[in-house]
């Protein structure tokens, strides 16, 4: 049986409410907040994007104009916002966690 996420087995309720902030009644952003659960700063992500208005509609301009409509780009940029660092690439087992 494959290993599965710890991430993708339980979601608390702090979580499934920034969620559903980020999400704010756009479909089209449940998708991109289920790639945002396998980064290991999943929460700090979101509370990001929350913090900074990118929700409902406004996330996906946002997304498009400053990271090329990528989520791995969007989620380094906000890494790099937190941490006061230079954007660098995901690496898997330490952001990104299958």
């Amino acid at each position: 049986m494959p290993k599965i996420s710890p991430n993708l087995i339980s979601m608390t309720p702090e979580r499934r409410d920034l969620i559903l902030k980020v999400v704010d009644d756009c479909m089209e952003n449940v998708p991109i907040c289920h790639q945002i659960t396998s980064y290991r700063y999943c929460d700090n992500i979101l509370k990001w994007l929350i913090n900074h208005q990118f929700t409902g509609k406004k996330l996906r301009p946002w997304m498009r104009g400053q990271c090329s409509n990528s989520v791995m780009t969007m989620v380094s940029f906000i890494i790099a916002k937190n941490t006061k660092d230079k954007m660098r690439p995901i690496l898997l087992g330490r952001d990104w966690i299958p």
